[in-house]
């Protein structure tokens, strides 16, 4: 390596060191709509650098929405729900106002973060046997395409004790998938199969499952995006009510300025819902 590679080499080692503590948190990456490759450059990225690792995600506009592509896809997730929450403010600029709105919109079209297009995109990406990074919902997963399937690594807790689910086909962004087994066979293994108790491996998991109910990945990724569109529309419905607040002073104050009569003053009666 020259001394400029060798140095920028360290750069990413040191950076690396500091990020591995957030491991057992998740790492804050920030989704960039071009492509199915672009994320905003942070140190958290040199961890997939370091090991070669490519990270990819599945969240793009549809190109046929000609409109919602032209203002979504030169943005990152931060800057869509900076402009999303902005959408209520009272702003001259009618273009800027649609394009708030638009993205919004796309937040909500797309809540669960893959599209259509971004699948196309994924499959026409990632080569036959390379195995990769896949970001979607704040949720981290192994991807591998064999023979031409994307297919993810089977990780959910909901899946302890089903040891004949080890890959699941990502082929639809409804969720529908089918399993596959260690050698990519076909499953059809129930969900609610048991395991014989001689078997070491299984009476081991058995002992650490409580019986009690467990939410798999899919489902908490799924109630941590809800909880994030409720906050959403609650700011939204604060800025709607503090415009009207604001409106309502407005129209106080031009009431004491120039008193009306009784009669009058029934007909311009300012009533808030």
């Amino acid at each position: 390596l020259s001394e400029g590679e060798s140095l920028n080499y360290q750069q990413n080692i040191n950076d690396v060191i500091r990020v591995f503590p957030k491991l057992q948190t998740g790492l804050d990456v920030n989704v960039k709509f071009k492509s199915v490759r672009s994320f905003e450059f942070t140190g958290e990225l040199a961890v997939f650098d370091l090991c070669g690792v490519e990270l990819y995600h599945g969240w793009l506009p549809e190109p046929q929405d000609v409109e919602m592509h032209q203002v979504v896809s030169d943005l990152s997730y931060n800057q869509l729900v900076d402009k999303s929450l902005a959408q209520s403010d009272s702003s001259t600029d009618i273009v800027q106002v649609k394009n708030n709105i638009l993205c919004g919109d796309f937040l909500r079209q797309t809540a669960n973060q893959l599209t259509y297009h971004g699948l196309c995109r994924l499959n026409a990406t990632i080569t036959d046997q390379q195995l990769c990074v896949f970001f979607r919902n704040n949720h981290f997963s192994t991807l591998y395409k064999h023979r031409e399937r994307l297919l993810l690594l089977v990780t959910d807790m909901g899946f302890l004790n089903e040891f004949g689910h080890v890959w699941e086909t990502m082929e639809d962004v409804s969720g529908d998938a089918n399993f596959l087994g260690a050698s990519f066979e076909p499953t059809h293994q129930s969900h609610n199969d048991t395991f014989h108790p001689s078997d070491p491996i299984a009476a081991e998991i058995a002992q650490l499952d409580s019986g009690q109910p467990t939410i798999s990945d899919e489902e908490l990724a799924l109630q941590l995006q809800e909880d994030e569109n409720l906050q959403l529309a609650l700011q939204l419905q604060e800025d709607e009510h503090q415009q009207q607040l604001a409106d309502q002073v407005t129209v106080t104050t031009t009431a004491t300025q120039h008193p009306v009569h009784t009669d009058e003053r029934r007909q311009n009666k300012c009533v808030l819902l």
